[in-house]
């Protein structure tokens, strides 16, 4: 069962009565209360909302419940089709919509008769084979949030006034009644934006710049999203400046003493003043979300400070004699684009060497890599294989203890003459083959049926993203845990090691 963004017919379910209930609905529709339970059958395909005790799709946790449509022609259904309707509230100028389910009025849960789970948005995407769409389970102890449902659309051909069926239909709003319902819906979908990004950064960071963002790592180059220091540090110190001159000038007017500023001051709390209040209405809400973050929200409110600093540039400048003035502009302007240029190589992927890099941490939290630029170890090429393993043809892993499948991409020189072969025995360890179709938990595996004769340091593949990679002069322990092994012994090794294939750092793999 999933959600996803739009209405089509696929979205019909038919409400029926619980499994083994009969309803006479003779008389007309039968309304639904809330307490009741009921059956949504879906209109194409004919099967049942269900859920069991299996764990769904995305999620592992022992709260989350499969949901699924379940049934076929001849099979009247069982209990655990059955889900109770809990009407949570209604509209206040729709009497009844609090006690019987009214499209559009009434707000409800559907709790699982047998769980006790209630059907649940999982806010999680399906990979493509269901077209990343939203995946819906049945959750316990889960927020009313996610597990609030209403009726969209109902029809009951059969159905007249004279039963007491009334239509409903959507209320008009009013232009603020609309304001507030857009805000409030993007607070909560902003509330909702939870997760555990290794660069997610809090608000109370932002403003002095502790760390930025690392988008995309290549060899001699990198982006790093930093921003100008000098500009980031000097607005934010123009922000405080403004502060405090407000609160001095404060204590001196109740003094009596009313400084002038150069006769700046009105202009600068006007304009500067605007702008701080600007800066603070684009940050200090952002301390209230609980979302997931970035430095990158800041933005906006880094643009009000800049201004805040323009502003204050002019109020410490204004009587300086013109020379003076544009002079300072000058170095300013300098100073600011030698530190623009200083980090243009993380901001736009120029490449630049280690000793470089690491000078430009000014700061300790900064954490981008400089073993991306020259010199450092992830900015030249893997280095060259041995001489053994180009020699070496590649071996498809056997699928059948009597044949083998040749792999036809795998080039073939007769001129090469055989290297040295290792066989795959060992009287001191066993290990068994794990079946890549029947050990999902673990991926897929490249499994050997039968002991094999392969070339030293060769690398065994199969159509799927898995090496063995064979290590012919190691000395294995005497047991090994059989957690996830096959305990029937079909091949002896000295020693394998199982790493994903795609993976740049051929250090990065797990030893049996």
């Amino acid at each position: 069962i999933t959600i996803y963004g739009h209405a089509d017919e696929n979205n019909i379910w038919v409400v029926e009565p619980a499994f083994n209930t009969t309803v006479d609905s003779s008389a007309g529709p039968v309304p639904v209360k809330t307490g009741e339970t009921v059956r949504l059958r879906h209109k194409i395909t004919g099967k049942f909302l269900h859920s069991h005790d299996k764990r769904p799709a995305m999620s592992s946790d022992d709260q989350k419940f499969e949901l699924s449509g379940y049934g076929f022609p001849g099979f009247a259904g069982d209990t655990n089709d059955d889900f109770r309707v809990e009407i949570l509230s209604g509209d206040k100028n729709e009497p009844g919509s609090d006690v019987r389910v009214q499209a559009i009025y009434s707000r409800f849960r559907l709790v699982h008769r047998n769980l006790q789970c209630a059907v649940y948005n999982s806010r999680k995407k399906l990979p493509k084979w269901a077209f990343e769409q939203t995946e819906v389970n049945c959750m316990r102890n889960c927020m009313p949030r996610m597990s609030t449902w209403h009726v969209e659309y109902s029809n009951y051909p059969n159905a007249t006034a004279e039963m007491g069926v009334k239509k409903a239909k959507y209320r008009p709003m009013s232009v603020w009644g609309k304001i507030w319902e857009y805000n409030k819906l993007m607070a909560e979908s902003n509330e909702s934006l939870t997760g555990d990004h290794p660069f997610a950064a809090r608000p109370q960071h932002w403003a002095w710049l502790r760390r930025g963002t690392a988008y995309w790592g290549g060899r001699g180059h990198f982006v790093y999203q930093l921003g100008n220091p000098l500009i980031w540090w000097a607005s934010l110190a123009a922000v405080a400046l403004f502060g405090l001159v407000r609160a001095v000038l404060f204590l001196m007017d109740k003094r009596q003493i009313f400084p002038s500023l150069g006769g700046q001051r009105r202009l600068y709390f006007s304009s500067a003043g605007f702008f701080v209040i600007a800066w603070a209405c684009h940050y200090v809400p952002f301390f209230l979300m609980g979302r997931e973050l970035f430095i990158h929200h800041y933005f906006p409110a880094l643009w009000m400070a800049i201004l805040v600093l323009a502003f204050t540039l002019d109020l410490f400048t204004a009587k300086m004699p013109a020379i003076v003035r544009v002079s300072v502009y000058v170095a300013v302007a300098a100073a600011v684009l030698h530190v623009f240029n200083t980090f243009s190589y993380i901001t736009y992927s120029r490449t630049w060497t280690k000793d470089a890099c690491q000078k430009t941490k000014w700061l300790k939290t900064w954490d981008f890599d400089c073993e991306h630029a020259i010199g450092g170890v992830r900015a030249t090429d893997p280095p060259p294989p041995s001489s053994a393993t180009e020699a070496a043809k590649p071996i498809d892993a056997v699928e059948d203890d009597d044949a083998a499948e040749e792999d036809d991409d795998a080039p073939v020189d007769d001129a090469v003459p055989e290297p040295e072969q290792v066989a795959l025995t060992s009287p001191s360890s066993v290990i068994g083959s794990v079946d890549a179709e029947e050990s999902s938990s673990v991926g897929n595996i490249a499994d050997i049926d039968s002991p094999v004769s392969i070339p030293a340091n060769a690398v065994i593949e199969k159509s799927n993203p898995v090496a063995v990679h064979v290590a012919p002069n190691f000395e294995p322990p005497v047991s090994m845990p059989a957690v996830g092994i096959n305990p029937e012994p079909k091949v002896n090794v000295s020693a394998v090691s199982v790493a994903y294939s795609d993976v740049e750092d051929t250090g990065a793999h797990a030893e049996l």
